[in-house]
């Protein structure tokens, strides 16, 4: 594996070539992230450098360089950071802003308006453009008040289990901003092949399952201008009713059911898998499955079958070995809900 360091224009410092250990964490709902560790000779090369590639892979920012001299005289570097998409942290919204159309349509405007074209030129970030958009998403409202863009957005997207990407070619040295969704390769559907992890067909081991419903809920109350309320049931057969309430400041029934969408959505049954993945010819990595894919999973030896989601990737390269630890299924929650549960307890 080749690693570059690039400076801040893309141009090439040096090649890294050995290194004792590299995690290249790939996400689906967030960033992703990487630490390498390597020889010590690299140190004022990461320091000139703004960037780390590698090729057919997303491109890293250089983020945090750390130097450890032992007391046996044993020198380590590491390196880390996020990737390049995470430069939707750079920019923020001010005051409040209400767009609708596609889930894709309003994360392109945002883009669109605050790093490609923003009425401050300050703000562009050189070199950055939109793909083409595919329809992704549905119609819906989303308010924005006093907010930062990707984090926004990376909860805006998960919603409706979509995606953003910003992809670099390393050939024309352009930043590309997409909104994407993985491929369906489970056992019910015939558009892809199928990827079937099972206990049974000793392609995983290490397997954690865990399930939670301590923040589900299923029916919104949103209560908006003038104490307007309308509902929305997410109740499915004779499962228990969990309600919620939802303020808003609107006066329109359509936002406020799909403002009570979104929150329901952000109130859902938690259900992860944690597994190893065993090298198997007939299901590759990248080319049978992939980050962001429906996968199906069988845990025989708890008797449960479900499809879901990667949402994040692992590999680890240590003492010339390569592992890749799935996750399916997604833990999420917000911060803003992660601190309203703990207040509550």
């Amino acid at each position: 594996m080749e690693l570059l360091i690039l400076d801040n224009e893309f141009g090439e410092i040096a090649t890294v070539e050995i290194f004792s250990s590299l995690q290249w964490n790939r996400k689906y709902y967030d960033y992703g992230n990487f630490e390498l560790e390597t020889n010590i000779e690299f140190f004022n090369l990461f320091k000139e450098g703004t960037y780390l590639f590698r090729q057919g892979y997303e491109l890293g920012i250089i983020e945090e360089i750390s130097y450890n001299r032992s007391d046996n005289n044993e020198y380590s570097l590491k390196v880390s950071g996020r990737f390049i998409t995470s430069i939707l942290e750079d920019r923020v919204i001010t005051g409040e802003k209400k767009l609708t159309g596609k889930h894709e349509d309003i994360a392109y405007q945002l883009v669109q308006e605050n790093f490609i074209q923003p009425s401050d030129s300050a703000r562009k970030i050189n070199g950055l453009a939109l793909s083409t958009k595919v329809g992704l998403g549905e119609d819906t409202t989303l308010e924005i008040k006093n907010s930062t863009i990707g984090k926004k957005l990376n909860e805006f997207l998960e919603e409706k289990q979509l995606s953003q990407i910003i992809h670099y070619d390393y050939l024309t040295n352009r930043l590309t901003y997409s909104v994407w969704q993985g491929l369906d390769r489970t056992e019910e559907q015939s558009n892809n092949t199928w990827a079937v992890f099972s206990d049974d067909y000793d392609n995983i081991t290490d397997i954690e399952y865990s399930t939670d419903i301590s923040d589900y809920s299923n029916f919104a109350y949103i209560v908006g201008k003038d104490n307007l309320t309308v509902n929305v049931n997410c109740i499915h057969n004779n499962e228990r009713r969990r309600e919620m309430v939802v303020t808003s400041s609107d006066s329109d029934q359509t936002v406020l059911k799909d403002k009570g969408k979104q929150e329901l959505d952000k109130n859902k049954i938690i259900e992860v898998i944690n597994c190893s993945i065993l090298n198997n010819d007939n299901l590759l990595y990248k080319r049978d499955y992939d980050l962001g894919d429906i996968c199906t999973i069988k845990v025989r030896s708890i008797d449960k079958i479900v499809t879901m989601r990667i949402t994040e990737i692992q590999e680890v390269f240590e003492n010339g070995e390569i592992k890749i630890l799935p996750k399916f299924g997604d833990d999420y929650i917000t911060i803003s809900k992660f601190i309203e549960r703990e207040a509550s307890r």
